[in-house]
């Protein structure tokens, strides 16, 4: 069964995380040094838009990883949050090397970048399996 209140709810907290993360405050000067991105001009090009399709992305993502926790039959936060680390350990972690690899992105961007990622998923199943 799909619980769009919980949906919502893991995708809020998702946005949140990352609006913290790509701070100034936090990790936002870093990321953007380490991308090569100006903060002015990021803000200036299109914010509105990009995150109305960020939230969406989010969106799918948190109704995906609820769909998984619903064929695994995981009910809790605990077990949320512990598919959300095995996620991030197949899919994320392992793709993002390829910006190391392929594209000649440092290390300290794909640190960074994954343990946002890492971060992230843990939330999403915590609040999925928080509210199931």
């Amino acid at each position: 069964m799909v619980n769009y209140v919980s949906i919502l709810i893991a995708s809020v907290l998702s946005f949140t995380v990352g609006m913290l993360w790509y701070s100034p405050a936090l990790f936002g000067k870093a990321w953007a040094r380490l991308a090569g991105v100006s903060m002015s001009k990021a803000k200036q090009k299109g914010m509105g838009q990009s995150m109305l399709l960020g939230f969406i992305s989010t969106l799918v993502l948190a109704y995906v990883f609820n769909h998984l926790m619903g064929m695994l039959n995981y009910t809790s936060a605990a077990s949320g949050a512990t598919l959300g680390f095995w996620l991030w350990l197949g899919f994320l972690a392992t793709s993002l090397v390829g910006g190391v690899l392929w594209e000649g992105k440092p290390w300290e961007l794909y640190v960074l970048n994954s343990a946002y990622w890492l971060v992230n998923l843990l939330v999403i199943g915590a609040a999925l399996g928080r509210w199931a």
